[in-house]
């Protein structure tokens, strides 16, 4: 999405960073989601950003970029994620995404040690 643009959602014209921040902190949130950012060892390979929206016909689609724990099922953490996006975009915006993909890049081990 670029950074100049506004997103119109139901008639409600918002920055897009005003809409990833509300995706970031949602999933930041929830159990199991040690970061949103990617390390920078992954962010080198790509420039993409790690929360992602297009709006089509007025219906908006996430994509986000995580860094799950070790010792959580995977599946819990996405299944997780999606519900609290979803949540997060009904309550802040009054908008039901028609998806929300979220990406795990890396697993932290770090609980491990």
């Amino acid at each position: 999405m670029a950074e100049n643009t506004t997103i119109t959602l139901d008639g409600i014209t918002i920055a897009p960073g005003v809409l990833e921040t509300i995706i970031a902190m949602a999933a930041e949130n929830v159990d199991g989601v040690t970061a949103v950012l990617a390390c920078p060892a992954l962010r080198r390979r790509a420039s993409r950003p790690m929360v992602d929206c297009v709006i089509e016909d007025g219906k908006l689609t996430c994509g986000i970029h995580i860094i799950a724990s070790y010792g959580i099922a995977l599946t819990t953490i996405g299944a997780a994620v999606q519900a609290a996006v979803s949540s997060a975009l009904r309550a802040q915006l009054g908008v039901e995404p028609v998806a929300v993909d979220v990406f795990i890049d890396a697993i932290d081990f770090s609980a491990c040690e």
